[in-house]
């Protein structure tokens, strides 16, 4: 199989954007229990953190002490969240993005990477260095809101939209010798409803035309949004045909209206990895229809369906109930991972 092709999303900090509550603390016999490669450790609560230091420092302090924690009882490699940018309330031009890219880096990744790098492995090599990959970044899709940006991006000049010029310059900031030649991760979501067609199409542009991201795992949003005797919805489950064909290819793919699922957007010349977000919770134990759904999820994109090992780049986003950490993830995520 591919090396460090599993990964699992922890989340940490305050939940959501009011952020009243907070997510649970693992024990390290739940974290270890995953069969994973990797760790994806963020939070939910992003949209304050460049608004407000204490925020930004809360979930700072929230993240570090986690990605202590699966270091030191796993050993395995991490990646760390990127906060979202604040929404908007007026339109947000291309200068006032390029000041979001330089104040995650400031702001948040010089702080994590200098607190990383104070600890030591028994070899005497720092944590920032041997166990963090890289970072992700939060952002679900490419906004096209007049209100966001003002401005209608051509393809051929992907940077002419200030939040991919963002990534980019996030991206070559962190391949730098300053930042320890890290990688950028992405979790789009695959298009459903009548704006489909758009939002392949961005992920296409900029995974198979760019080398922003290191690796690109796709959303099928079946798990939360697909509803077999809803006329609407159903065009989701067609989802998990791009996303198997897109891994298959190592190419994002797309599909149209008379349900082809293997249509090319643009061709591939980027060296970065297509895969899968898998989507599991607590639910899938007493709602019959998310268990339905995930089982569609897991016969769509099983081993046997992304055929080579080297295309099989899967996570797991698994939701948060503790209570059902274990269960989860001997029966299902486990399950899952054993069969890469």
């Amino acid at each position: 199989m591919a090396v460090n092709d599993k990964k699992v999303f922890l989340y940490v900090g305050k939940k959501g954007e009011e952020g009243v509550s907070t997510y649970p603390t693992y024990t390290d016999a739940q974290i270890k229990a995953f069969n994973a490669d990797e760790f994806v450790l963020t939070g939910s609560n992003y949209y304050h953190c460049l608004k407000s230091k204490a925020a930004m420092d809360e979930y700072i302090a929230a993240l570090l002490k986690l990605a202590k924690q699966v270091i030191r009882c796993t050993g395995k490699f991490i990646w760390l969240g990127i906060p979202r940018p604040p929404k908007p309330e007026k339109r947000i031009t291309l200068e006032e993005y390029k000041g979001y890219a330089n104040r995650y880096l400031a702001e948040f990744i010089v702080p994590v990477r200098d607190e990383l790098k104070k600890l030591k492995t028994s070899s005497g090599d720092d944590y920032y260095y041997v166990y963090v990959q890289g970072f992700y970044m939060n952002d679900e899709h490419v906004s096209r809101s007049d209100l966001w940006f003002g401005v209608d991006f051509s393809y051929s000049d992907l940077l002419s939209h200030p939040q991919i010029k963002m990534y980019s310059m996030i991206s070559d900031a962190l391949k730098t010798s300053a930042y320890g030649w890290k990688k950028l991760l992405w979790v789009p979501y695959a298009g459903r409803g009548g704006n489909f067609h758009t939002t392949y199409a961005d992920i296409a542009y900029i995974a198979n035309t760019t080398d922003i991201f290191d690796t690109v795992l796709l959303q099928p949003g079946v798990y939360f949004h697909y509803d077999p005797d809803e006329k609407d919805t159903r065009p989701i489950a067609l989802n998990l045909d791009v996303i198997r064909n897109s891994m298959n290819r190592q190419e994002v793919r797309t599909r149209d209206a008379n349900e082809n699922t293997d249509k090319q957007v643009v061709a591939k010349r980027s060296s970065t990895k297509i895969g899968c977000q898998m989507e599991i919770d607590e639910q899938i134990f007493v709602n019959k229809l998310r268990l339905d759904n995930y089982n569609l999820s897991f016969n769509a994109l099983n081993s046997i369906k992304v055929t080579k090992p080297a295309n099989r780049h899967f996570s797991f986003y698994w939701g948060d109930d503790t209570t059902a950490m274990d269960r989860l993830t001997k029966q299902e995520i486990n399950y899952f991972f054993n069969q890469l």
